[in-house]
């Protein structure tokens, strides 16, 4: 009977040690997801903001072209003023 709770002894040493090595694996765990999560919701903002610029940078070109666009007309019509007065 002693021999059985030396060993049942040992099992529950290593099984305890065990137990103690998941714990500190799932606080590992743990704190990766939190960094992994807080790298994601920053990729999330930098995505915004990109999106933001993106926009931005879109309806800059859509202002320019109108300008040119404008010009282009505007200098056609000059020059059908000029020939109509020569």
């Amino acid at each position: 009977m002693r021999d059985s709770a030396e060993e049942l002894g040992k099992k529950v040493a290593v099984t305890s040690g065990r137990l103690d090595t998941f714990e500190a694996e799932a606080g590992e765990d743990a704190t990766l997801v939190k960094e992994a999560l807080e790298k994601a919701n920053r990729a999330k903002e930098i995505a915004a903001e990109s999106s933001v610029k993106v926009r931005d940078a879109l309806s800059s070109v859509t202002d320019i072209l109108s300008v040119l666009n404008t010009s282009e007309s505007i200098g056609k019509s000059i020059a059908m003023e000029k020939n109509c007065y020569f």
